[in-house]
């Protein structure tokens, strides 16, 4: 399949990408807490939806459980409440944008999109989320 993107076309064929596949999300998501996990936030790039595990896979936001610092800490949290406020606003799709389906952790890979744009796009803009690049980066300096 050739399809354009941006001013190029891109022969999946070749390339061996993936062609994007989106899904829509739909329910109310809650903090993680417990066993039990249908949908909710985990951090700000992880969440439970469906009791399936995703990782946002454009980004990297700040660590909750084993920050590094208080200032990690503080802004992961605020990650967290971006990500489920998003969830909770409606009108999300999940998208696969990778040639994996999943991490080495077993987490579904996905950009998750309002309105054509990445949730992550928005917390990058917002200073909680990196753009991820195969590696964490540093919360504390």
């Amino acid at each position: 399949m050739v399809v354009p993107a941006s001013n190029k076309l891109i022969d999946y064929a070749i390339t061996g990408a993936v062609e994007p596949r989106t899904e829509p999300i739909e329910g109310r998501f809650v903090t993680c807490v417990g066993a039990q996990r249908i949908n909710c936030v985990v951090d700000g790039d992880t969440f439970w939806y469906r009791a399936v595990k995703y990782r946002i896979s454009d980004i990297n936001t700040p660590e909750i459980g084993r920050p590094a610092c208080e200032r990690e800490r503080a802004l992961g949290l605020e990650a967290q409440v971006a990500l489920l406020d998003a969830l909770n606003g409606g009108d999300l799709v999940m998208e696969r944008r990778e040639r994996r389906d999943t991490d080495r952790y077993g987490r579904k890979l996905r950009v998750v999109l309002h309105d054509g744009r990445s949730v992550g796009d928005d917390m990058i803009a917002r200073g909680i989320a990196h753009r991820w690049e195969g590696h964490k980066q540093n919360w504390c300096g």
